[in-house]
């Protein structure tokens, strides 16, 4: 394109016609050579072309396409100055790229506009509008613009109806979703395979599964066949629900249908089985993705490094995570916090502590889970100190902490300093985590029962005992056992 543009107008002097050029400007904005474009268009205006409606709007068009939505308004408003008026299909391409740019009012402001100076709205025009605000989770105002084109007669098309459907279920309104799914036929608009996805992932995710796995039979009335999302969908949902056998038939189901199983179809069972315990039938779904061509990525390789943890299997989650390594994958935050966890449990804190120190260095965040981890193998190593200053470090917002203090956190520290005979530090503690706003558990309770057992504090035994009676914590059996034992020392 860019050498026959060239060629056009430096070796031959050819002087193409207004309607050539935009056909030439709007190959370019098709193939996304945005300097080109406007290279072309200056070679235009430099030898006496004038641009008009059809030049502008693609000019506009590429602006949207740059994401440059200021350039496109500003070209926009040069040709309202010219005299030039701008078509439905200019504002609609205005329209959906302030839409694409999440800049709702200044979309609304044109359209307004649009209506103004004459120019009806189309299908095109209504569909930018309504996919904007589902995906700014505004489905009241989406509806609203449905409803209002409904009463300017235009039909809606599979691609409302998509947009629709697909922001109700990402707000929850599953049965709304489905109404207007089935609505569609009175439009003699026929469902895809997207809307079935999109109906289907949303079901899973809500537990669902009857539902979902009705629509995926559905799907067939229309000749619809499923596709590797489709399975991906279920055999994720299935896993979710614990149904990993169920998520593995299904896999088998599918291949033999000739649906090519992809790595998220995969991470999915591989996931399912880690989290079921089921570590032999992880490892064998991860060699037969491998038989099939799918190369294990670091989201594989983080599931089953998490569920060795997980089951004790220390060494092979480390030849795991060095066969990672060996296929230049980063470890990300599961993949070490794993790690981490398993290293605490196993008190190994020194091998904790540097691959924190790792995973620090790779760039990478730790979340809370890592830091309870840390703070809590800290604690049962005795390092109650450096637990402290972890959790002071992490939790301080004010100071560079990026977690907020969870229960682990705080009834580790708690347990650690009663167990050390420092109960009024350990209480300190058990306020704070109060003042956090975090809901003492009956094992915090217990804890701090003992701590004061052990401090012969009988009176603080009393108020503390009392106070988780009043805040609806109810006694079991290792709480009455405490107490028990505890009065019986005294």
């Amino acid at each position: 394109m860019k050498s026959f543009n060239r060629y056009l107008f430096h070796k031959i002097g050819i002087l193409p016609a207004v309607p050539v050029c935009n056909a030439l400007l709007n190959g370019l904005v098709k193939k996304r050579m945005f300097e080109s474009m406007w290279r072309f268009h200056t070679d235009m205006l430099s030898r006496g072309m004038v641009s008009n409606f059809v030049t502008y709007g693609v000019l506009i068009d590429g602006c949207c396409g740059q994401c440059d939505v200021l350039k496109a308004r500003s070209l926009f408003d040069e040709m309202v100055e010219k005299g030039i008026e701008p078509t439905v299909v200019i504002y609609t391409i205005l329209i959906r790229g302030l839409c694409n740019e999440s800049q709702m009012t200044e979309a609304e402001n044109m359209f307004k506009l649009m209506r103004d100076s004459g120019v009806l709205p189309n299908v095109y025009t209504y569909s930018a509008l309504i996919d904007g605000y589902c995906k700014m989770a505004d489905i009241k105002r989406a509806l609203n613009l449905y409803q209002d084109m409904l009463r300017n007669n235009l039909l809606p098309n599979v691609v409302i109806f998509g947009c629709l459907i697909n922001g109700l279920c990402k707000v929850g309104e599953l049965r709304s979703a489905r109404n207007f799914f089935v609505y569609m036929a009175k439009f003699g608009v026929v469902p895809n395979i997207y809307l079935y996805n999109c109906l289907i992932d949303s079901h899973c995710k809500a537990g669902n599964l009857s539902e979902a796995t009705g629509l995926c039979s559905e799907m067939t009335k229309f000749e619809i066949t499923p596709d590797v999302y489709t399975y991906s969908i279920l055999i994720k949902g299935l896993c979710s629900e614990g149904r990993v056998k169920e998520a593995d038939d299904l896999l088998q189901k599918m291949n033999k249908e000739g649906v090519c199983a992809n790595a998220v179809t995969y991470n999915s069972l591989i996931d399912g089985y880690c989290k079921a315990g089921y570590m032999e039938k992880a490892l064998n779904v991860c060699s037969q993705m491998t038989k099939k061509g799918v190369e294990p990525n670091v989201i594989t390789f983080s599931s089953l490094i998490d569920g060795h943890c997980k089951a004790g299997n220390m060494e092979t989650a480390l030849s795991l995570y060095l066969e990672m390594i060996i296929k230049s994958l980063v470890p990300d935050v599961v993949a070490y916090t794993a790690l981490i966890d398993g290293h605490c449990k196993d008190g190994k804190m020194k091998e904790a502590l540097r691959l924190h120190k790792e995973m620090l260095e790779a760039g990478l965040t730790p979340n809370v889970f890592t830091i309870s981890c840390l703070i809590d193998g800290l604690c049962k190593d005795g390092k109650i100190s450096d637990a402290i200053e972890l959790f002071l470090e992490k939790t301080d917002k004010t100071n560079g902490g990026f977690c907020s203090p969870n229960h682990v956190m705080y009834t580790s520290i708690i347990q650690a300093l009663c167990n050390d005979g420092r109960i009024f530090k350990a209480s300190k503690f058990f306020s704070d985590m109060r003042f956090d706003g975090l809901r003492p558990d009956v094992i915090t309770y217990v804890v701090m029962l003992q701590g004061h057992f052990q401090a012969k504090h009988m009176p603080d035994v009393m108020m503390l005992h009392a106070d988780m009676i009043k805040m609806g914590i109810m006694p079991n059996a290792v709480t009455n056992e405490v107490l028990a034992s505890g009065y019986q020392e005294k």
